[in-house]
């Protein structure tokens, strides 16, 4: 059982909550900034957290959307084009949007489809941004065997992927 306290609950999620938003943001000091308020607004909250994991993504989500929301707001002058891109990014046409929608489901499906334990590590991997070290250790698993899985579940998609884009080219 991991500690609640606060100062626990930092320890053990400050890094994968840091990652979350370095992914996003590509700004190790705007990540630092979104990790400090996700853990202020934890810290305000008065209810009983069952997955401390999960709340904390939550929390995260929502500090995100607040920063880009915010970021929206600002002039075009105030911050550089590259942190701009990063914040608002270019919206795609309809279009294009459909076909990323429709891709993203295909990929899912595909994630869907791969063995329970496969689907876990790519999962922690992809989207709790573990590295190997690190998912090696939570699963008592070598770091080469997390690797193995990793490459198969990213082959596995890709072959997917491919298979629906050459379809959608024929059709």
């Amino acid at each position: 059982m991991s500690d609640q306290s606060p100062q626990g609950l930092f320890r053990d999620y400050q890094k994968e909550v840091f990652r979350y938003f370095n992914l996003r943001v590509r700004a190790a000091g705007i990540a630092d900034d979104l990790t400090q308020e996700t853990f202020l607004r934890l810290l305000r909250s008065s209810i009983r957290i069952l997955n401390p994991q999960a709340y904390l993504l939550k929390i995260a989500r929502n500090v995100l959307i607040d920063y880009y929301r915010s970021s929206r707001t600002l002039s075009q002058e105030d911050i550089s084009e590259e942190e701009w891109e990063n914040a608002v990014g270019k919206a795609p046409s309809p279009e294009e949007a459909y076909l990323t929608r429709e891709e993203l489901e295909m990929v899912l499906q595909a994630i869907e489809e791969l063995p329970p334990r496969g689907k876990q590590i790519f999962e922690m991997h992809r989207l709790q941004g573990l590295s190997y070290q690190e998912i090696a250790l939570r699963t008592g698993i070598s770091r080469n065997t997390v690797m193995v899985h990793i490459t198969r579940a990213l082959a596995h998609c890709k072959k997917r992927l491919n298979a629906y884009r050459s379809q959608r080219e024929e059709s």
